[in-house]
């Protein structure tokens, strides 16, 4: 059960230094997944670099599911589920590519529900390569939409 005051403090409410460990390393390895297909296919459209991206969380972060269950620590670990749904543009209300959301369910205690959004956007040298450094064109208009649903609203930069 959690917490585990003998242990090292955690960085997150995971509680379990180990589990958040292999969490981060599986977003290190889909964002350097997503770093060959960006190499590969960088000019296309975020529309296709965001459920690239998505897919390789998922992917990566279903590994540590099994990863927990083949070391044993199922029993004793969170148990971490993913689950992700392409919403097609058409439903696009407020601008966010992507919406996350965080159920914890500790049993008997508490069941606790979040969520942000997150606005993806690509470098503009990915559009037109050439000299120069990366920078990314933010619409004011959308930024103060997306902050009037969700003051921790983030934007993940692709270079």
């Amino acid at each position: 059960m959690f917490p585990r005051p003998l242990k090292a403090p955690s960085s997150t409410w995971l509680g379990d230094g180990n589990v958040e460990s292999l969490i981060r390393g599986a977003a290190d390895r889909a964002v350097q997944e997503l770093a060959d297909i960006v190499a590969a296919d960088g000019a296309a459209e975020e529309e296709y670099l965001t459920p690239s991206l998505l897919a390789l969380l998922s992917d990566n972060i279903d590994a540590v599911k099994a990863a927990l269950v083949l070391a044993g620590m199922d029993g004793s670990s969170p148990k971490i589920e993913v689950e992700r749904r392409i919403v097609p543009k058409s439903e696009e209300e407020i601008g966010a590519d992507i919406g996350v959301v965080v159920s914890i369910q500790v049993p008997a205690h508490a069941t606790i529900t979040y969520g942000d959004l997150a606005q993806i956007k690509k470098s503009k040298l990915l559009r037109k390569p050439g000299p120069g450094s990366d920078s990314w064109a933010i619409a004011i208009s959308q930024l103060e939409e997306l902050l009037r649903c969700s003051a921790t609203v983030m934007y993940w930069l692709i270079a």
